[in-house]
């Protein structure tokens, strides 16, 4: 093929099918010419410099678990890690063992020795001879559970055979809990969707197991382990840089020997650090969904509609809550959720409503829907405001911002963190649509083309992720980001053609609704509208039914009135009076309503200083321009890394031809490829000694045998 500067169909060779693919870029000799002088050209050395751990805030703890499998030092870093978390260790071993908590890390571990780091108490289970530890919040038949709490929402489960988990998560919230047996063995569950998540680093030396990605590498740096770049997973990130993720594709993370663990499975580790999964109930779920049947759908539309109720009852019947924000749009999302907050709380004055402010001056369609839904409720719109900490420098405000998403989730805007408030409570329907609607084949636009062998169906859906919103972002023949992808697709459980489903969900879906990142960042956020009945709703009928039917009729059944309100697209409007009847059109909005509390907002605007930005006020204040700044000389400082320049060569690209002009510094996809590039530059700082950093460009090799070989023993220790 000449090459040429031009974006156009290539041939992909992955798994020895070739597959053509559409609009991937291809430089030419020129474009890569102008790349290496651009990269050549005086850098501004970004000094973004993580903090130790993100801000935790209950009911958000820190936990880690660490298992020996040889002699292993352990730094005095460990120790100032937990005090900064006000964690502290436990040594779990003997019947006295939640009795030696003590704050000072051991200097070394033996071989089958094990260490807890938790800032949560442990709770006794004494029935089952064990002790658990939580994070988060769970909703348990109509009950708010927080933080050590969430370990009470489990259910023991029948013991089938030695890979059955001894407890089942069946219930939703945002929630992680670790049990540890008498004998040594650990189990590890999430809430049923996976909404929260464990982190794993597993070596020859140790096994860590982890509440949080940093924590996890935190971790495994004090007890020695060199960190290296996972190349194949950095290249699946940018083979597009404007993919429906948000955040990592696969379970394998940015740095060799980490991953992720997806939510159809329940991790657990013996007592010599040997791990084993077996199957979550979600995972039970997705591998035998329903016949859709009439009836069926009935029976679940009214689970899910008592479900809602119940969650959105833990939440108002909460004493130590004083405020809920429901936030507001067109969509049906957060309809949803207010309508089983108003199935619940109809004149509970603690409510009120909050919509997004349009950009322009005229409303938006979120705005008039949201004034129309005022006026049918009788609530008023917030005129709380949170006392924001700052105003920051840039680097410490992206440091803030990484270090709270760190590795897990690229989607946000860099605005100033919170200081927190217990007391409110911001709920809405972030994530929702990925528990109700169907993001398979059909919802994602994907054509499976007709082929010669079951296991091609797979390959080729896989590489059509990538050109799904991908125009004029794809690399012309990734070295492994198509492929892994590929490899990924073939282990999902369920049917081929729904695997592009359970990837959105596994991979994006469980963080962009989680709490854990606004509440470091000082938001406590809750979604009580995703039910394992819904859930259930979307595998039996979401590959059959029209996409808003599920959660139109659910809102219908909780409120009919608020259901007969139109919507902020016209889809969703015909999809109701198909079914339901006319929409109303009797409501008389008042803009003034919203225009009054957001004024009293504004008058109301608090600031506290950031003791670390005030200690230093001539550095640059925050912005989007000097956030595109920053990672503009970050990328610029990452492809002077041999190994990292092929890989960020499309990122350039963006930069350079779309970046603030094709499309606005605020927009998603301009969000997304600047965080990437932050995340990356910050990954990279960790895994590569200052020294060589200063040199650029001699550690190519290093690094990726370091990479090779600890991917290496990971699927030895898998």
């Amino acid at each position: 093929m000449a090459e040429r500067t031009a974006d156009y169909h290539v041939i992909v060779s992955a798994g020895g099918v070739d597959t053509e693919t559409e609009w991937q870029f291809v430089p030419s000799a020129s474009e890569r010419t102008e790349f290496h002088r651009w990269l050549a050209e005086p850098l501004q050395r970004p000094s973004v410099v993580l903090p130790l751990l993100p801000a935790t805030n209950s009911p958000y703890e820190t936990i880690a678990f660490v298992w020996a499998k040889r002699r292993t030092r352990v730094a005095v870093a460990l120790s100032a890690l937990a005090q900064s978390a006000g964690a502290k260790f436990i040594s779990p071993t003997g019947p006295d063992a939640l009795m030696r908590a003590h704050s000072e890390a051991p200097t070394r571990l033996n071989s089958g020795d094990s260490l807890v780091l938790t800032s949560a108490e442990p709770v006794e289970l004494s029935s089952m001879r064990a002790w658990g530890v939580g994070s988060g919040v769970a909703f348990d038949n109509g009950e708010l559970r927080r933080s050590r709490d969430v370990v009470g929402a489990l259910s023991s489960a029948p013991i089938a055979g030695r890979e059955s988990p001894r407890f089942m998560s069946r219930n939703c919230g945002d929630f992680l809990a670790a049990v540890r047996f008498a004998d040594g063995h650990t189990e590890f569950h999430t809430d049923y969707l996976g909404v929260s998540g464990w982190f794993e680093y597993v070596s020859d030396k140790v096994h860590i197991v982890a509440s949080s990605f940093l924590l996890a590498v935190r971790v495994a740096a004090a007890v020695g382990e060199n960190l290296a770049l996972n190349l194949d997973v950095i290249d699946a990130d940018f083979t597009s840089l404007t993919q429906p993720f948000q955040q990592p594709l696969l379970d394998q993370l940015e740095l060799a020997g980490f991953s992720c663990v997806t939510p159809d499975k329940v991790l657990s580790v013996s007592s010599t650090g040997e791990r084993m999964t077996s199957l979550s109930l979600l995972g039970s779920d997705v591998a035998a969904p329903d016949r859709l049947t009439a009836e069926r759908y009935t029976d679940l539309i009214e689970q899910a509609a008592e479900e809602i109720r119940a969650n959105c009852r833990a939440i108002v019947s909460d004493p130590d809550i004083e405020s809920i924000r429901c936030d507001i749009t067109g969509g049906l999302d957060s309809r949803l959720v207010l309508a089983g907050i108003l199935s619940t709380a109809a004149s509970d004055t603690r409510v009120s409503l909050f919509t997004e402010e349009s950009a322009g001056s005229d409303f938006s369609d979120d705005e008039e829907v949201a004034l129309l839904i005022a006026d049918y409720t009788g609530l008023s719109f917030s005129d709380q405001t949170a006392i924001n900490i700052g105003q920051c420098a840039v680097e410490h405000l992206a440091a803030k911002q990484v270090a709270a998403t760190f590795g897990t989730y690229w989607h946000r805007l860099h605005d100033h963190p919170w200081v927190w408030d217990a007391k409110t409570v911001y709920v809405g329907g972030a994530g929702l649509g990925n528990v109700a609607r169907d993001y398979s084949t059909s919802g994602w636009q994907l054509a499976p083309a007709r082929v010669a062998a079951v296991e091609e169906v797979a390959r080729n859906l896989a590489l059509q992720v990538f050109k799904w919103r991908g125009r004029a972002s794809l690399k012309a023949a990734p070295r492994a980001g198509i492929s892994s992808i590929a490899s990924a697709w073939d282990t999902l459980p369920g049917d081929e053609a729904e695997k592009g489903s359970l990837l959105f969900n596994f991979h994006r879906a469980r963080f962009h609704g989680g709490g854990a990142i606004p509440a470091s960042l000082g938001a406590w956020r809750i979604s009580p509208g995703a039910t394992r009945a819904l859930h259930l709703l979307r595998l039996m009928a979401g590959p059959l039914l029209n996409g808003p039917r599920v959660q139109i009729d659910l809102i219908h059944k909780l409120n009919p009135g608020l259901a007969a309100i139109p919507y902020g697209r016209e889809s969703y409007n015909e999809a109701y009076s198909a079914v339901h009847g006319e929409l109303r059109r009797d409501l008389r909005p008042n803009p003034g309503k919203l225009t009054r509390a957001r004024k009293e907002a504004t008058e109301h605007l608090t600031w506290v200083d950031c003791e670390t930005c005030a200690a230093t006020p001539s550095r640059t204040p925050a912005s989007r321009e000097a956030l595109a700044t920053l990672a503009h000389e970050s990328l610029r400082e990452l492809g002077r890394d041999e190994d990292l320049r092929e890989i960020l060569l499309p990122a350039y690209r963006f930069f350079r031809d779309h970046l603030g002009t094709t499309f606005p510094l605020e927009h998603s996809y301009s969000r997304t490829v600047m965080n990437k590039v932050l995340h990356l530059h910050a990954l990279w700082s960790l895994a590569v000694p200052s020294q060589d950093r200063q040199r650029l460009g001699s550690l190519g090799a290093a690094t990726r045998a370091k990479m090779d070989q600890l991917r290496n023993r990971a699927r030895r220790h898998s």
